[in-house]
């Protein structure tokens, strides 16, 4: 990886309760390691779920391979 990416900000870092990602509000942080963040979230929309779901945030720097 280029040193410069290795420093390069990751915008789920900047999430906060209430934001949206995509069709989900985010209620709050759940855990966070190397790979990512898991966020409690509702669905929002029509057919949203009636109770609380776990969204998972891959971090942008993370090699799936």
């Amino acid at each position: 990886m280029d040193p410069a990416e290795q420093h390069r900000p990751n915008p789920a870092d900047s999430l906060q309760a209430g934001d949206l990602v995509g069709r989900y509000q985010l209620l709050c942080p759940i855990a966070r390691g190397g790979m990512g963040a898991v966020w409690a979230a509702r669905q929002t929309g029509r057919l949203a779920l009636p109770g609380p779901v776990a969204v998972t945030l891959v971090a942008l720097d993370v090699e799936l391979t």
